[in-house]
């Protein structure tokens, strides 16, 4: 029997911000009936009746369009107007998708929700769904919650002192998702941390989103107290203008933070940073298959705040199948605030290609650097756009599986750009964000096809024009093409140490067959 249940008693009995009985799809009340039989002296039979209430949730998804109004009902064809208002009446699990267009708010989130564009895998959708803070203060705070913000372009957002995050400040235990967003051109004045992303606590992600433009006094992206996991992201173009030598584009304080597949180019301050101190030396800072390059400030920055010098070992860093190069101070400076820490600082660093060393300020042994040198090449050759050269050492270099410092520290499946992690399968995975279509570097590959088919030996290889061909059987053929498979040159080898002059050619990289 279906009993209707008066609203009134219905709402008090919900705690605020629960689901609300009036976005249940149908509201019963089954009755249950229990039969009891007890032998006693006389036999009877009880019959126990329990009523309670069985909820049909709904998920609800509201729409949001600058041609709408806060007095619609939130669907397809009525939409609301502001994003704020959708916030307020949503549940949580509930979906607000958020139609192209610029949105002026300084929004505040406390519900689980999912916040989205209509399309965020469409770039183009993304950087036209803007919420733009107007340069008055933070355009999102994320508080005690569980949201996932998917496909927006956040900008112009301010904060001043601490705590910041113009664009994005998370907090209160929240455990959010930031995916496929562009946070750019957020500002504030001095002694501002943090004008990009800001995360104080819980356990968050940010991924598949590009940082730029952003300027701070520290920090672009900064995790504070927090679990936080960092994937897939370009961050170029930041700028931190205060004094301190640890101003970096991401920077992670105390507690786990993960970077995987970044690229962290061309920002005007150092690129990686690392912090330890307090009561929480035994947490995991690890960086792999990422390219930090062309900096300003060092490539990556360990140490510790001249305040926190507790007697705790150990700090841990951990830096795998990754690049720093090319950034204007050096690659990596150690201990940049005290001379003399008082806890042991250890950094494992493998399967990465590290220009010109390290930078040590002070002489303690307490700062303690493991570089697994046989698995350190000497050499990268990029592209313009920054992927690998199809000759650069960093092809099949890399290692899909290690441990270091007692950290299992594993490959992503897929690149920074998608494409399967390794190429071709079963081979090694490269160095950096960018994987490769080749197993190893081309000039590597065919020397190694060469031995097994003939005893052939070529060098050097690369060439700057002459190279060496050296064989004990002849005659044998030799050819050079291109990529497209054109005939460049064609010898035939009648000499068992021969010569060849390709300084008429072209730079680049060539396939040869013999």
């Amino acid at each position: 029997k279906m009993i209707n249940k008066p609203q009134e008693s219905i709402q008090e009995s919900q705690p605020e911000n629960e689901f609300q009985w009036n976005k249940i799809w149908k509201n019963y009340y089954f009755c249950l009936k229990f039969f009891i039989m007890m032998k006693s002296f006389n036999s009877f039979v009880v019959f126990l009746i329990i009523s309670f209430p069985i909820q049909l949730l709904s998920q609800t998804t509201y729409f949001v369009s600058t041609s709408g109004s806060n007095n619609n009902n939130g669907s397809n064809t009525n939409p609301f107007e502001t994003i704020q208002y959708a916030i307020d009446i949503s549940s949580p699990q509930d979906t607000i998708q958020v139609d192209t267009g610029t949105y002026y708010e300084n929004l505040i989130c406390n519900k689980s929700i999912t916040i989205m564009s209509s399309d965020p895998l469409d770039t183009n959708v993304v950087l036209n769904t803007i919420i733009n803070g107007s340069d008055t203060a933070s355009c999102l705070w994320i508080v005690g919650s569980n949201p996932m913000i998917d496909g927006l372009t956040i900008e112009h957002g301010f904060t001043s002192g601490s705590p910041g995050g113009g664009g994005i400040h998370i907090q209160s235990n929240s455990n959010a998702i930031i995916d496929h967003c562009y946070i750019q051109n957020n500002s504030g004045p001095q002694y501002t941390w943090c004008n990009g992303i800001q995360i104080e606590e819980g356990s968050s992600i940010v991924r598949n989103t590009t940082l730029r433009w952003n300027t701070s006094w520290r920090y672009t992206l900064f995790n504070h107290l927090s679990t936080a996991t960092f994937e897939n992201l370009h961050v170029y173009g930041n700028v931190s203008n205060g004094a301190f030598s640890e101003n970096s584009a991401i920077q992670g304080h105390y507690f786990t933070t993960k970077i995987l597949n970044c690229v962290v180019v061309n920002n005007q301050s150092n690129g990686i940073g690392f912090f330890y101190g307090l009561n929480y030396p035994n947490h995991e800072r690890s960086i792999n298959h990422s390219l930090i390059y062309g900096n300003t400030g060092y490539g990556l920055i360990l140490g510790t705040w001249a305040q926190e010098t507790l007697n705790q070992d150990k700090h841990y860093c951990e830096v795998v199948n990754s690049i720093i190069g090319s950034n204007d101070e050096g690659s990596i400076l150690v201990n940049p605030f005290i001379n003399q820490p008082t806890y042991s600082t250890i950094t494992e660093i493998s399967h990465s290609w590290i220009e010109s060393g390290f930078d040590t300020i002070g002489t303690s042994s307490k700062v303690i650097i493991n570089i697994d040198s046989t698995n350190i090449i000497d050499s990268v050759f990029l592209e313009t756009d920054l992927t690998l050269t199809p000759n650069s050492p960093a092809i099949g270099s890399g290692d899909s599986n290690l441990t270091l410092l007692g950290y299992t520290i594993t490959s992503p499946n897929l690149d920074y750009i998608g494409n399967n992690r390794p190429l071709p399968a079963n081979s090694n995975p490269d160095m950096g964000p960018y994987e490769s279509m080749l197993g190893v570097p081309l000039g590597v590959i065919d020397t190694q096809i060469k031995s097994e088919t003939s005893n052939v030996q070529i060098y050097p290889n690369p060439t700057k024009g002459m190279i060496q061909l050296i064989s004990p059987e002849v005659p044998y053929s030799f050819e050079i093409m291109d990529f497209t498979g054109k005939l460049i040159k064609s010898h035939l080898i009648t000499e068992n140490n021969h010569s060849i002059d390709l300084s008429s050619i072209e730079n680049g990289v060539y396939i040869y067959t013999i």
